[in-house]
């Protein structure tokens, strides 16, 4: 069967419901993404695009509603968040590999996700475990975001809302 997202929201959750409520995760059908809040509001975010073409991006990132410039209404979460930390998930693992996944049919969509899961216990989740505090929040946000001429005001923002 051709893929489509709604045959993906269905894959994503056979294949990666259980094991990400294990560890804590929400699942967003509506935005193709997981994510999980700990106690210093820091969001541990699992997003998947999905193109016609028969691909699928995946992101992984941590997030703070401080990194949103002009302030964020929380009851839009998960809509239109920017990305500051680790992001890209390629087959190989964070920044590593093809960007784009195989997902032209189920099979070739299962097959990456389960490449994606071994990747998810290796790298993404003892990432995000290490992201604890604020302090660590600012340390993960990529570097050419730390060169911007508003970075010192946002991590002042990020750091005084501990």
């Amino acid at each position: 069967m051709i893929m489509n997202k709604t045959l993906l929201k269905k894959i994503l959750c056979d294949d990666l419901c259980d094991k990400l409520q294990n560890y804590g995760y929400e699942f967003v059908t509506k935005e193709l993404l997981f994510y999980k809040n700990d106690a210093n509001s820091i969001y541990k975010i699992i997003s998947f695009e999905f193109s016609k073409g028969g691909h699928l991006k995946i992101f992984a990132f941590c997030w703070v509603s401080e990194v949103q410039l002009r302030g964020y209404d929380m009851s839009d979460f998960p809509k239109d968040i920017f990305m500051v930390t680790k992001n890209r998930i390629g087959t190989k693992g964070f920044d590593k590999g093809e960007s784009l996944w195989a997902c032209e049919n189920e099979k070739e969509c299962r097959e990456s996700l389960r490449e994606f899961t071994r990747i998810l216990d290796e790298e993404i989740i003892p990432w995000f475990n290490s992201v604890v505090t604020r302090e660590d929040f600012v340390d993960a946000i990529q570097p050419r975001l730390k060169e911007e001429e508003y970075f010192d005001a946002m991590k002042a923002d990020i750091l005084n809302n501990n």
